[in-house]
């Protein structure tokens, strides 16, 4: 079958910086997709650019074998999910979720029906009568889904959606999204800049840097297996080291003289990196590991679950990350330890 929704060599520039660079992509009916980056890396003009909402200096995009590049916003039936929600404050809920639905002539039979289902679907019945001035953040985000999804939409784009919530509404509204996605099969395209929440809601990961994708896979294919030194960093590995690998075998040499076991020898590679969780301290049997070294405590930082540990490792500082349950309260500034990690951890980046 073929692609549900094809971007094919998106270019945008606006004025001499070109946001988006030949951007190529294909997306699967049902699928949940998130594109993932820092700040100007393009992927809100990417989402907007399949909305309408922004105009293609060069390429086409495709969506359901239909070529709507030219097509105007109002005739794609595409919805896009506002970072600010976008709720008309002299509206209730109701009249809220079926402004779309007036707006493009559906009888008022077939639109209250409409109205009705997503209401539950989108457990929002208790609050039907309300103004946004008496929801919470996560109700109105809740309100601003079943707006879009009312209209019964051929992709739904959410930009940014859970970034005005604080921590615990996120986590709920990222099992709501993830239900909703589920329940109603909808193709799905989602802009952030958070990883978590990315790894947490797609099923496929388009990580972005200036205006082109630098990796596309599945949340575990990108967090687990990142291909340069821009994905692992963006993803949370923390400790990189620079340098070559020796004369013989599966040995990193880094700059600083520490020998570090890998799994494989690439000798195109520049650079290891370590997740901080993937390293263990003071384990009781270090021989178990091929990668042991003998590092002094800097700094710890508690974080709920788990404890910052920052180490001086051979000159170079490194981060730990120790479950609360295994932590040592006589771990304390200058304590010498012993750092551990197995082969397979060490991952191997283009500088």
């Amino acid at each position: 079958m073929a692609p549900y929704i094809v971007l094919e060599n998106l270019n945008k520039a606006y004025g001499a910086n070109k946001v988006l660079d030949g951007f190529d992509l294909t997306i699967e009916k049902g699928d949940l997709v998130a594109f993932l980056g820092p700040s100007g890396c393009g992927k809100t003009t990417a989402l907007r650019l399949i909305a309408g909402l922004v105009s293609l200096d060069q390429g086409r995009i495709i969506i359901g074998g239909r070529d709507i590049t030219a097509i105007p916003p109002n005739k794609r039936n595409t919805t896009m999910v506002f970072q600010s929600y976008a709720l008309f404050p002299h509206m209730t809920v109701t009249d809220n979720i079926g402004f779309g639905l007036k707006m493009h002539g559906i009888p008022k039979e077939e639109a209250a029906q409409r109205i009705n289902k997503i209401i539950d679907t989108a457990r929002l019945r208790a609050l039907e009568n309300r103004f946004p001035r008496q929801l919470s953040g996560g109700q109105a985000q809740r309100v601003a889904l079943a707006r879009a999804l009312v209209m019964n939409p051929e992709v739904l784009l959410l930009d940014e959606p859970l970034s005005n919530l604080d921590a615990k509404l996120r986590h709920e509204m990222r099992v709501e999204i993830r239900l909703l996605h589920e329940s109603l099969g909808l193709t799905t395209v989602f802009v952030t800049h958070d990883q978590d929440e990315a790894l947490t809601l797609a099923d496929r990961i388009v990580l972005m840097h200036n205006g082109k994708i630098v990796q596309n896979g599945s949340p575990r294919e990108v967090f687990e297996n990142p291909r340069s030194y821009f994905v692992a960093d963006f993803t949370a590995v923390r400790n990189f080291f620079t340098g070559g690998f020796s004369e013989n075998g599966n040995v990193f040499v880094t700059s600083e003289g520490l020998r570090i076991d890998c799994t494989i020898r690439d000798e195109t590679k520049t650079m290891v990196g370590i997740r901080p969780n993937k390293i263990v301290l003071n384990p009781p049997n270090p021989e178990n590991f091929r990668n042991s070294f003998k590092a002094v405590v800097r700094l710890t930082s508690y974080r709920g679950n788990v404890i910052d540990v920052l180490a001086d490792l051979g000159g170079r500082e490194i981060t730990v990350e120790v479950p609360v349950v295994s932590y040592n309260d006589g771990l304390k500034r200058s304590s010498e330890i012993t750092l551990a990690w197995h082969s397979q951890d060490s991952i191997l980046l283009e500088q």
